[in-house]
């Protein structure tokens, strides 16, 4: 995840920890919505709680990554600490320079 410094809300970082989670300025944490561990649900911004479905892992020794990794060549996954980690993907783009985020089950031959 790579922080937007121009909104304080949109300012996000990683806390490790047993049930390490990705939060933002305003003590909401990436969540997976309804704790609905499928492929394509949807994640979204929410008050921060102790449960597993805003509990992440930062997989940098993954076997699959998307195709094109950022301008600093760093590649990595950022997994769901739920069954089967999945992992975040960008789905729909939904205008501006805003995508929806879901999880889903990544596979050696996903193309992301």
């Amino acid at each position: 995840m790579r922080k937007y410094e121009k909104q304080s809300n949109q300012q996000f970082a990683y806390w490790k920890g047993d049930k390490a989670n990705v939060k933002n300025n305003v003590n909401q944490c990436l969540d997976v919505a309804g704790a609905q561990n499928v492929d394509n649900a949807h994640c979204v911004v929410f008050q921060c709680h102790a449960n597993l479905n805003q509990a992440w892992i930062i997989d940098d020794k993954a076997i699959s990554y998307p195709p094109y990794p950022l301008s600093d060549g760093v590649k990595f996954q950022i997994r769901s600490r739920m069954a089967e980690n999945r992992v975040i993907y960008m789905a729909e783009h939904i205008g501006g320079n805003q995508h929806r985020l879901r999880i889903r089950t990544s596979l050696p031959d996903d193309d992301m």
